[in-house]
């Protein structure tokens, strides 16, 4: 449910790339991803887990500053995050973030290879547990201590972050450890929270704030085969960067939670024959059925799509509701569907205004029916 392309590209054939950019690349106007991209041959997102890979033990090196320069770059001036923070941006990052909101700050960067997350957690889930535990007051401890549960926790440094204290680890494991760095929110899964994942290298600060731990990380991909050294260094300067703030964060406004919960709907060979970017060719027929999974979750929604052929996609974003309304907040203009309820909390949606033909088509033509 948060934003982070935690999972490896996935692209279709040229024929369904094609077919799939006029009607999938939105695939659903509530979920499509934040910073949107087409459906077929973007990234994917899990937005539980920053992950990571290999064994465990914990080494510690000398205590280091990571307060020597301050990178040159915009300033970012966080709103609704509880612990208000003012950053220098380094160049490496885009000038906003994904996700500004109440207990997480996320940051992609320019070339969408990594990350900067910035988490105050809730709760969190000790590994294999099915319930949350309270956040530990000895937070660094319990982070070292999951070396004895697979993750390999290196490279400590002790330094400060704008004169609090922090311990700064690199942070990697063999297997999930869903949920262990924590949760912004309560009543979220393990998956839906953040931990340490095996194709992700975590650069990890754990800040003492004397209001619980503030964790800022850098998430890299495995698969990008990361130079550690140069983004140690690059994480470092954006430490250099933060500096904690004295005016009172926003207060998110309450958000409308009528239409929360898990939907699916399938599009058909028949349903095919009405996309309105015209008849489908032999090659993308063959990828039907598309069956449509939906969660809605206090303003955030989770998207998955499967296909007869092809990879499986996942996208999430953000909505929001107005009486019968439902806005998506994806890239690109925001589009409105008018909403009709079933008893049985099926939905119908039909599109408000003008929007792209191909959102309608997915959208609209069958209803969503509401999972138990």
């Amino acid at each position: 449910m948060h934003q982070g392309g935690e999972a490896p590209l996935r692209t279709f054939t040229t024929t369904m790339r094609d077919t799939c950019r006029r009607t999938v690349r939105t695939a659903v106007a509530l979920t499509a991803a934040a910073a949107l991209v087409s459906a077929c041959g973007s990234s994917s997102s899990k937005p539980s887990a920053a992950r990571s890979s290999a064994a465990s033990t914990t080494s510690t090196k000398p205590a280091a500053s990571s307060s020597t320069s301050t990178p040159a770059g915009p300033s970012y001036s966080t709103r609704a995050f509880t612990l208000p923070l003012d950053i220098a941006l380094p160049s490496f990052l885009k000038p906003a973030p994904d996700e500004d909101s109440a207990h997480f700050v996320t940051f992609g960067s320019v070339d969408d290879t990594k990350a900067i997350r910035i988490l105050s957690p809730v709760a969190l889930y000790r590994p294999n547990a099915s319930a949350t535990s309270a956040i530990p007051s000895d937070y660094v401890g319990y982070l070292t201590g999951l070396g004895a549960r697979g993750a390999q926790i290196t490279d400590r440094v002790d330094t400060k972050v704008d004169g609090h204290t922090a311990a700064i680890f690199t942070a990697r494991t063999a297997k999930e450890l869903n949920g262990t760095l924590g949760c912004p929110t309560t009543g979220m899964s393990a998956d839906d929270c953040f931990g340490i994942q095996p194709d992700l290298a975590l650069r990890i600060a754990v800040i003492d704030t004397g209001k619980g731990p503030l964790l800022i990380w850098l998430r890299l991909a495995l698969e990008n085969r990361p130079d550690l050294a140069a983004e140690i260094a690059r994480f470092n300067a954006f430490l250099a960067g933060v500096r904690f703030a004295t005016r009172a964060p926003v207060i998110e406004p309450a958000v409308d939670t009528k239409y929360d919960g898990t939907y699916t709907w399938t599009l058909t060979k028949v349903d095919a024959t009405h996309d309105p970017s015209g008849p489908p060719s032999a090659a993308t027929l063959a990828t039907y059925p598309w069956v449509f999974t939906v969660v809605l979750d206090h303003g955030k929604g989770r998207l998955h799509i499967e296909f007869a052929q092809g990879a499986p996609e996942d996208h999430t974003s953000t909505f929001t509701v107005d009486g019968n309304r439902i806005t998506n907040h994806g890239s690109g203009t925001p589009e409105t569907f008018t909403v009709v309820q079933d008893p049985d909390g099926t939905l119908h949606l039909t599109a408000v205004g003008t929007i792209d033909p191909g959102d309608n088509y997915v959208n609209t033509t069958e209803p969503w029916t509401k999972k138990a």
